[in-house]
């Protein structure tokens, strides 16, 4: 049996909202920039090394249309988060 887990959480869905107002924005590129700046603030991934990244996710599987269960990719979420956290107190 294959489960499939469907997400979305209010501050998800409050988050994307605050994406639509920049698609006001008048070229595709400065707009899709900006969206990912924000993604990427918003995840703090701007304090990921991307080392640990690669090390992370190459545990995973090869296979672009392989699954992962979910407390798997929450465990490695977690240690990414962890990693990253000590980063951010080592920058300020």
């Amino acid at each position: 049996m294959t489960q499939k887990t469907v997400w979305t959480h209010p501050t998800l869905t409050e988050f994307l909202n605050g994406l639509q107002p920049l698609n006001k924005m008048r070229f595709s590129a400065y707009r899709t920039a900006i969206k990912l700046r924000k993604i990427q603030k918003k995840l703090t991934l701007d304090y990921f090394n991307i080392d640990n990244l690669q090390k992370a996710f190459r545990t995973i599987s090869p296979d672009p249309n392989a699954t992962i269960e979910v407390i798997v990719l929450a465990e490695i979420l977690y240690d990414l988060y962890e990693s990253s956290k000590q980063r951010a107190q080592q920058v300020t």
